[in-house]
């Protein structure tokens, strides 16, 4: 349901062999959503026992397109008109008009897992497709869904808003600055317009810098904040309504492609949020191509070398750090005198995705170890394979 506009309702059987359903994922037709709304909360009246979770994605778009499809009369699909009609006649089977979805729908949302939580489709858009899964850990058990509600209002930019980012690749683990631009499609003299930015930043690109912006090519003072993993930027007035918004800032990034999803609003109006649409396929996409092609698991591996354990404030304490690439398994870091011997596990002290920082204080169970040579073992796995480094520890006094 969207409130003020569309209600559906639909029951659902569903049959399965012998046990018990551990997912049942149910997918909505393209929903139209009439008149420009920004959607921006997903809710829903469920029965959630324990050990069972329910995850919602979303899909927006604007329109379709016609193709037209040709058959064979034994069935087979040519490509074009042209393969058709290089075809005899007597094989020429039926030509086929499909809808299909325009380029302006978007790929499936991360799931919402949690009623409330905002919604992450770029919106306003005219259609909507809904899939949920309702998932289940326990054979006795399973969720009831009664009801999905869309919580939506009047978009700050009624035309909507489209933007990209550059540059559009960018080296694995370096703090580099990007530019977001922000473009209204059109604007309308009702429109309240927007003074405010959030670009959620992709996992593990904590220490993001903000850098600056500029409207319509002018610098503006502007404030910012990093916040629950997101640039949050304060524009000051007036409100933006027809003018290009371009907001610099610096990142290290480690995934590829990785995605910044941008939400504006209005301070003025609660619950104002209205999503920026990529401009094309992909342009709010960063690539990363060291995170995805060539060398090992661990990369960009750097360690003190030398610690020497005497509360002099001077290298008391040895420290280790990496990034890893193509899997989110976490590692295992231990250190080991050379005949073998296990002196410690670490953990480590600063957990983000694809960088990991380790410190030891040169001890065994709380007591020194003795100087000498010691070495510390890296271990990572992937669905692939398995990565192991090591380094040499200099104990010394």
């Amino acid at each position: 349901m969207i409130t003020g506009g569309l209600c559906r309702a639909a029951q659902v059987f569903v049959f399965h062999s012998e046990g018990y359903p551990a997912q049942v994922e149910l997918e909505s037709g393209d929903l139209p959503l009439g008149e420009s709304r920004s959607i921006r909360r997903i809710a829903w009246d469920a029965d959630v026992p324990a050990g069972t979770r329910i995850a919602v994605e979303t899909q927006t778009g604007n329109g379709f397109q016609t193709v037209k499809r040709y058959y064979l009369k034994d069935g087979k699909e040519v490509a074009d008109l042209r393969a058709y009609e290089s075809q005899k006649s007597r094989n020429q089977g039926p030509i086929v008009e499909e809808e299909v979805r325009d380029e302006s729908w978007t790929s499936w949302s991360e799931p919402r897992r949690t009623s409330g939580q905002a919604f992450s489709s770029p919106s306003p858009r005219r259609w909507l497709r809904v899939r949920v899964r309702l998932i289940s850990d326990d054979p006795e058990a399973m969720p009831t869904l009664r009801s999905l509600t869309f919580v939506a209002r009047d978009p700050v930019i009624s035309a909507g808003l489209s933007g990209g980012i550059l540059p559009r690749e960018a080296a694995l683990d370096s703090l580099q600055e990007f530019l977001f631009t922000i473009r209204p499609v059109g604007f309308s003299a009702r429109d309240p317009g927007f003074d405010q930015v959030v670009i959620a930043l992709p996992a593990g690109s904590a220490g993001a810098e903000f850098a600056g912006v500029t409207v319509r090519g002018r610098e503006i003072d502007a404030r910012a904040e990093v916040r629950n993993d997101s640039l949050v930027v304060q524009l000051p007035p007036p409100a933006v309504r027809r003018d290009s918004v371009e907001i610099r800032f610096r990142a290290r990034l480690y995934q590829s492609p990785s995605v910044f999803s941008t939400v504006v609003g209005n301070s003025a109006l609660p619950e104002s949020g209205q999503g920026v649409a990529p401009e094309r396929f992909g342009a709010n996409q960063v690539f990363v191509p060291e995170a995805v092609t060539g060398g090992g698991l661990i990369r960009r591996l750097t360690h003190s070398g030398m610690v020497t354990p005497n509360a002099d404030g001077v290298n008391d304490e040895y420290r280790l750090s990496f990034t890893i690439v193509k899997t989110d398994r976490r590692p295992r870091v231990r250190i080991f005198a050379l005949d073998g011997t296990q002196m410690a596990e670490l953990a480590s002290v600063d957990e983000q995705l694809g960088k990991w920082r380790y410190v030891w204080d040169g001890r065994r169970a709380g007591i020194t170890v003795p100087p000498g040579i010691y070495l510390a073992l890296i271990e990572v796995g992937a669905d692939a394979r398995d990565e192991t480094a090591s380094k040499l520890i200099h104990v010394v006094y």
